[in-house]
């Protein structure tokens, strides 16, 4: 068996001779056992240090870098969103920070391995975590001074990530951090409309509870015409309670009254009416705007 030790003479891993074609496939293993990036793992082998293309050697020793030098500062930075914030992998992000990794660094799809690429470009660390839901991990970025409100070529922030899955935890994390609530994506949606539309109704109240302006529209409504044609009532009543305007026209002239008729959300359609929304589109509806 041969195996690899720290600076102190600890044994890190032991392995046979044919468990690594070569350097780099046992520094992902080692990163596996022991959170080391790979990027600020460097294996002796006899004091002579190992490319990562080399053999594996019989014994090795291995030093972590402390710090990411300019030469590294793009693996660091790949390392802590394909892997550590994809993952949730707390002590590998911790390490890459406290080297100086790029906390704010947008990942594009030729950076990554294949299988770490999703469908959003220019997404952060903490776009990714977000995401994922991985909630220490979303703390220890915003701990280490991320921009919640950077936007990936989608226009989407990290909050619009955690709305979108319903991660309340985050969500809440992010808006405690300043997150822009009223930022919009490339639909012109924001995280409330989101929210919204997908029903999640302690999000949506965390949202406006936080100030989140519940009138802004995007090619479809606003938050409120979202929640009545999905048939999500509470949101509906939070809204309406929240001061929404229950009279909007998108451009057809539907209201939030005509989109839950139409859709069959009848106890959604009875508030609406009682609380004076139009029916739209109809020149009555239309003289509410005026």
């Amino acid at each position: 068996m041969r195996c690899v030790r720290g600076m102190s003479g600890e044994e890190l891993a032991s392995f046979a001779a044919e468990d690594f074609r070569d350097v780099r496939e046992l520094k992902i293993r080692l990163r596996s056992l022991h959170g080391f990036p790979l990027c600020l793992q460097q294996l002796l082998c006899d004091g002579d240090q190992l490319k990562d293309d080399d053999p594996v050697a019989s014994e090795l020793m291995l030093v972590l870098r402390t710090a990411v030098t300019a030469e590294q500062q793009h693996k660091a930075a790949e390392e802590l969103v394909c892997y550590a914030a994809d993952g949730g992998f707390l002590e590998v992000a911790r390490l890459l920070l406290q080297a100086g990794a790029d906390r704010n660094y947008c990942r594009y799809a030729t950076g990554c391995d294949k299988k770490m690429q999703w469908d959003n470009n220019g997404c952060t660390a903490l776009s990714r975590a977000a995401n994922r839901g991985h909630v220490e991990l979303v703390r220890l970025l915003l701990e280490a001074g991320a921009d919640p409100d950077v936007q990936d070529e989608d226009g989407m922030t990290a909050l619009m990530h955690a709305v979108h899955e319903g991660h309340i935890e985050i969500a809440r994390l992010l808006v405690e951090a300043g997150a822009g609530k009223d930022l919009v994506d490339e639909e012109e949606t924001t995280a409330l409309m989101a929210a919204a539309g997908a029903g999640h109704i302690e999000i949506a109240r965390l949202l406006v509870d936080a100030g989140a302006n519940v009138n802004l529209d995007d090619a479809f409504g606003t938050a409120l015409m979202w929640a009545s044609s999905k048939g999500h009532a509470e949101i509906v009543h939070l809204l309406v309670d929240a001061g929404a305007d229950i009279n909007f026209l998108d451009s057809s002239g539907n209201s939030a009254l005509s989109l839950a008729r139409k859709k069959g959300h009848g106890s959604i359609a009875a508030f609406l009416s009682e609380q004076g929304c139009c029916e739209g589109p109809t020149p009555e509806a239309k003289r509410c705007r005026q």
